[in-house]
């Protein structure tokens, strides 16, 4: 029974990702087990749930159905395995990111969330690094690159925003291209790299630097007081860009969206995944660029 019920998460699995090789990839499991996993449950029913002859991905009529109701069931299942935990038990899931990204992005996601997750009684604990190599015994990483040991799922994008304070342009101008900041000062968050900035796909070392800083927020209250230009995720300036204390610069110079992950290690429990499965639909398109 057990082999069944492995079957038809295998097969809701790969019927979410898109093919067996990202089905693989989320399950932590060998591509020919997928495969193989398929094959059974398409051999004890009967009846075929993938269209092979197909080039792209695609379910038959059956297997379409069938997901529905497989759907159905793995959730009465995860029901009744929630129901028999005490109650009074609250699992925990650590999730780490880098500060501005837990108070300007996780924190609001997981609001629009938080009663799903309460009723599951899952217990979130959010560690702020920005060494996600290092990032200890957390269950969840969201951050832009990893270890690449970890499995990943894709949950927004974001993009770097030249900005600066209506006062910084009156006094100092606006730049329009790169050759413009030299004459500028600039606001660079310290991430243990040089002062250089992302311009389209070149990186230019910034010559007049006024200010540095680790915190991405600290950086943004300096660019607002007047202190220089910065560039900084979108979502760290989404709220000053909107009510005019910064103003957008220089947009063709803009490097192209960064893919923001969810990171995780192979066989991450069920708390963890209903985490993941959560944020991912919280967390639309965001940032200024909606």
């Amino acid at each position: 029974m057990a082999d069944k019920f492995e079957d038809l998460r295998t097969f809701i699995t790969v019927m979410s990702a898109g093919g067996v090789n990202a089905a693989a990839a989320e399950l932590g499991i060998a591509k020919s087990a997928v495969s193989r996993r398929l094959s059974d449950l398409e051999k004890r029913l009967g009846v075929s749930l993938i269209e092979r002859a197909s080039r792209r991905f695609e379910a038959t009529a059956v297997g379409l159905e069938y997901e529905r109701r497989a759907r159905l069931v793995l959730a009465s299942l995860e029901e009744l395995d929630s129901f028999a935990v005490p109650q009074t038990e609250r699992r925990s899931v650590t999730i780490s990111a880098d500060t501005a990204m837990i108070s300007h992005v996780l924190v609001p996601a997981i609001a629009r969330v938080n009663p799903k997750l309460q009723n599951e009684r899952i217990l979130l604990r959010f560690a702020a690094t920005q060494d996600h190599a290092n990032a200890g015994e957390a269950d969840v990483i969201i951050a832009a690159k990893v270890t690449p040991d970890l499995e990943y799922r894709d949950v927004f994008s974001s993009r770097r925003i030249i900005c600066a304070s209506p006062a910084y342009i009156a006094s100092h101008g606006t730049p329009e291209e790169a050759k413009h900041l030299d004459g500028h000062f600039a606001v660079v968050v310290d991430d243990g790299a040089a002062a250089t900035w992302q311009l389209g796909e070149r990186t230019r070392a910034m010559a007049k630097t006024a200010m540095i800083t680790p915190d991405m927020d600290a950086a943004a209250a300096a660019a607002v007081a007047g202190i220089g230009l910065a560039q900084l995720p979108d979502f760290v300036v989404a709220a000053a860009l909107g009510d005019g204390r910064l103003v957008r610069l220089m947009t063709r110079e803009e490097p192209q969206p960064t893919q923001i992950r969810a990171f995780y290690r192979k066989g991450i429990d069920l708390s963890g995944r209903r985490v993941i499965d959560a944020l991912t639909d919280a967390l639309s398109p965001i940032g200024v660029d909606k």
